[in-house]
């Protein structure tokens, strides 16, 4: 059993690994995307000094709503995540157990066999 655990660690260290990274990858997308456009905002629209600075400030407020709002996303999606794994995990460990109880009833009717080929 001790090999099915480890092979289901790995396993789920390996899924972990690939959320995070992509967790990482979309708020990453989220603030470029948000600089550029801001950015861009600035540079082609010919505004005055104030009209700019309150452009920037909006731009800001929301690049910063875009990546609390992937902050939330990626949450969900981790916790998500953490009840496949304990679902699964659950689900295992009543196979494992079902096994185990089919190997004793196994074990005990081959030894009331051999008790009873003796007799």
């Amino acid at each position: 059993m001790k090999l099915l655990d480890t092979i289901k660690e790995a396993k789920r260290k390996k899924e972990r690994a690939k959320k995070i990274k992509t967790a990482k990858k979309l708020a990453t997308a989220a603030t470029v995307g948000s600089a550029a456009g801001a950015i861009a905002g600035l540079l082609l629209a010919p505004k005055t000094g104030k009209e700019t600075r309150q452009d920037i400030a909006k731009n800001v407020k929301a690049a910063s709503e875009n990546v609390r709002n992937s902050a939330a996303n990626v949450k969900e999606k981790a916790v998500e995540v953490q009840n496949n794994i304990k679902t699964a995990l659950k689900k295992t460990n009543k196979l494992i157990k079902d096994i185990n109880e089919k190997k004793a009833q196994k074990e005990e009717k081959i030894e009331q066999e051999q008790k009873a080929d003796e007799e």
